[in-house]
């Protein structure tokens, strides 16, 4: 779970999440963070440092702070108009004091409602412009096309949908070269969902994840998989195999790299919120441990009729 929240964070901070093919500036909320219910922050203490996350009254991620000692810490705020993200700001201190050179602000226009288009523009804190972006929607509101204008010129990423039957998938390429795939089935009969990502390097395959869900959406397997180019197939090189408790929480993984085998098991403690949100997370045999202080907004409880 840490591993997934860091690197969250590391696209919040760096930007390079805007950067990677075919996604417009995601809204983050609770359900991000592996968190449930009306939660206003969480502190998440580990042995590499600490990531704070503070949420509106809708969820919605509206700061974080990962801080990699107590003067070298990111800060990033989040502003919204109604239902649409307009500003994302990223500050960087280093030493204890703010450095303008690498902090940078995402502002975000939407030019057109229907079919959408949305405008990012990036300036860094010494008000230079660095990178803009037109993010372009088709009439069933799915993205299609990214063009992205910086120094080095435009660049356009065009995203390709089909689907068919319990079969749907989507087409990366960057200025006409195929960089990514990405196809998911739904299979009724097992209640599962499986997720294949293709990458590719100059339009030749070269790795692949294999993800595969349950009805409830949790990740029960993964495989990461290398292009054979002599027989033309993927190869498995780790899988992981995930269980779960009725709780919702993980509670084992498995991993297999080649012939060697290993077990995590993992443990959790609860806040008394009805929410059942853990505080606490332990993964035997290492004995690493994760904690997290969760607030939440005061419970609004409805007035009583005369």
């Amino acid at each position: 779970m840490m591993k997934n929240i860091l690197v969250v964070v590391f696209l919040l901070i760096t930007g390079a999440f805007f950067k990677v093919f075919g996604q417009e500036a995601q809204i983050f909320s609770v359900e991000d963070f592996d968190l449930r219910g009306n939660v206003k922050s969480c502190l998440v203490i580990t042995k590499y440092g600490k990531e704070e996350y503070e949420f509106d009254a809708k969820s919605r991620l509206i700061k974080s702070v990962t801080r990699y000692s107590d003067t070298d810490y990111d800060i990033t705020r989040y502003k919204f108009e109604k239902d649409e993200l307009t500003e994302k700001r990223t500050e960087n201190y280093r030493d204890g004091k703010f450095d303008p050179s690498i902090s940078f602000g995402n502002f975000y226009t939407v030019e057109k409602s229907e079919p959408r288009v949305v405008i990012e523009k990036v300036f860094s804190y010494e008000k230079e412009f660095l990178d803009s972006y037109q993010y372009t929607y088709n009439e069933a509101g799915k993205l299609k096309a990214i063009l992205h204008s910086g120094a080095d010129g435009e660049n356009e990423t065009v995203i390709e949908h089909s689907e068919k039957g319990n079969i749907s998938e989507q087409t990366y390429s960057l200025n006409g070269v195929i960089k990514k795939s990405v196809k998911i089935t739904i299979d009724k009969i097992e209640n599962t969902k499986t997720e294949f990502t293709v990458q590719y390097l100059d339009g030749i395959k070269t790795s692949a994840v294999k993800k595969v869900f349950n009805k409830y959406e949790q990740l029960i397997s993964e495989s990461q998989m290398s292009f054979d180019t002599n027989t033309k197939k993927f190869i498995a090189t780790e899988k992981k195999k995930y269980s779960y408790v009725q709780s919702g929480v993980k509670n084992k993984l498995i991993t297999t790299i080649g012939n060697s085998e290993s077990t995590h098991q993992y443990i959790y403690q609860f806040d008394n919120e009805e929410t059942g949100n853990w505080v606490k997370e332990i993964i035997a045999p290492d004995n690493l441990y994760t904690t997290r202080k969760i607030e939440y907004f005061p419970e609004v409880k409805p007035d009583k009729k005369e």
